[in-house]
């Protein structure tokens, strides 16, 4: 069973990595920096900007070397921690695994940005709402929908253990 665990873990790790790099680097490749696509007329476009900093571009004026610890350090011990954590304990249930390894890969794909572009590729574009300038990349995607498969299972949970008691 824990052999199967580890299997389903590295595949969505991998599978999440690969879906991000691989569409970052279409982007990087087929978008001008700073150019715009609209998909969607004004709600949905595809870009390409460099982000040097933090979510938001926070940090961008950090020196390097603080970048690289808190960008890259820290978050990898953090993944590391999880990883170790989703493979060791077999108390969480499937759900929680995958919606954990799906954060874990999406982290990762962009640490790995960092680590070989000093930057991440952020090209989707989205302006819904009151906020017209949210862009990111499917890494945050990932990041995003693991941690809601996370609290869907945290919620399913609870209330069934407050159903049986």
């Amino acid at each position: 069973m824990k052999n199967k665990r580890i299997i389903l873990i590295v595949l969505v790790v991998l599978f999440s990595i690969g879906c991000d790099q691989v569409s970052k680097s279409v982007a990087r490749n087929n978008i001008n920096d700073n150019e715009i696509i609209h998909i969607l007329k004004d709600n949905l476009a595809f870009t390409n900007v460099e982000n040097n900093g933090a979510a938001f571009g926070l940090g961008v004026d950090s020196p390097l070397f603080l970048k690289i610890f808190y960008l890259q350090l820290i978050p990898i011990s953090i993944l590391l921690f999880l990883f170790r954590m989703i493979v060791t304990d077999t108390e969480f249930s499937k759900l929680t695994i995958i919606g954990t390894a799906l954060v874990i890969g999406g982290a990762f794909g962009n640490i790995l940005d960092r680590m070989l572009y000093r930057s991440v590729t952020d090209f989707i574009k989205l302006n819904i709402g009151v906020n017209k300038t949210i862009i990111f990349n499917v890494a945050d995607i990932l990041v995003v929908l693991g941690m809601f498969l996370v609290i869907v299972d945290l919620i399913i949970n609870y209330n069934k253990k407050k159903v049986s008691s």
